[in-house]
């Protein structure tokens, strides 16, 4: 009796720690609330290549407020592009306070009046919002050059602007700047997409404390699916990824997945830039990575 109890007891256990172990090896799971695809696409691939840390599930929905798409998807993470994170309603302004992370492509475009290639620098006239894409791409481009930066509120101000003749020049999001350019009146200058720079952020929708570990799993899951794609581009025709696109990621720089180091080097304001309806914002807010206490070879 004494040998069956024991034997009963010692397989009770073995399950219990094979059912621990089993816990403890799956991978936490955590959902990305999108507006496309492609935006999430690296952490997709990681996650069907079983090579992450984490079990990414993507969501593609951008109709409605934000919060209410963020609780009835109980979506971990919110993913966008740089010009949709600095248009958020006021009611939204709050997630400028949550964990943002540089992840993948927002097409960028900076349109010029025509005829201006012809006319000195010094005399362009060029829109921008201070602390936002529109700012930042004017020194990556344009370095030291001795351009007018003109002040506006924000794309659309600029549109306006552009339109009545204050402004020879913008960077505008993909849709307006075709939108410029089919005027006929302007032409495409420059696209972040030919320079292979990366313009979205990843925010945690549940306000989680800065963790470096968990950040680090998550640049490695996007490092991963990054790779991957490489390796085998034509994974990509099973998304609906247009031809630019897939072109761009190509020329990403796989030790880097998540900011151009050209632009990270050329930013004069990266320490602390103040952007629209939040004026003690940051760029402490936001992880830029990789940064050199992370070590890629580590994880």
């Amino acid at each position: 009796m004494g040998s069956k109890l024991f034997q009963v007891l010692s397989l009770l256990i073995v399950i219990t720690l094979v059912g621990c172990n089993r816990i403890t090896s799956e991978r936490i799971s955590y959902t990305i609330l999108a507006s496309s695809e492609v935006e999430a696409l690296p952490f997709i691939v990681a996650t069907e290549g079983a090579k992450s840390f984490f079990d990414w599930h993507i969501i593609v929905d951008n109709e409605g407020p934000l919060d209410m798409r963020l609780s009835k998807y109980r979506a971990d993470f919110y993913i966008t592009d740089f010009f949709s994170f600095y248009s958020l309603h006021e009611e939204e302004q709050e997630y400028f306070d949550q964990l943002a992370v540089v992840s993948t492509y927002t097409d960028a475009v900076l349109i010029i009046r025509k005829g201006l290639e012809n006319i000195p620098l010094h005399q362009w006239r060029m829109g921008m919002s201070y602390g936002t894409i529109s700012d930042y791409l004017l020194d990556y481009w344009f370095a030291d050059e001795d351009i007018k930066r003109i002040q506006v509120r924000d794309e659309s101000q600029g549109v306006e602007l552009l339109k009545d003749g204050t402004l020879d020049g913008m960077v505008l999001s993909a849709p307006l700047a075709a939108e410029m350019t089919n005027s006929n009146m302007f032409v495409r200058y420059r696209s972040l997409l030919d320079d292979g720079v990366k313009m979205s952020v990843l925010i945690d929708s549940y306000r989680t404390t800065l963790n470096e570990e968990r950040n680090s799993k998550i640049v490695h899951d996007y490092k991963q699916g990054l790779e991957i794609l490489q390796q085998n581009i034509s994974i990509l025709e099973k998304f609906h990824i247009t031809p630019e696109v897939a072109l761009a990621m190509r020329k990403i720089d796989p030790h880097a997945p998540f900011f151009s180091q050209q632009l990270f080097h050329d930013l004069r304001y990266w320490r602390s830039i103040h952007v629209p309806y939040t004026p003690n914002w940051s760029y402490e807010k936001l992880i830029w990575l990789p940064q050199e206490s992370l070590d890629f070879n580590d994880i």
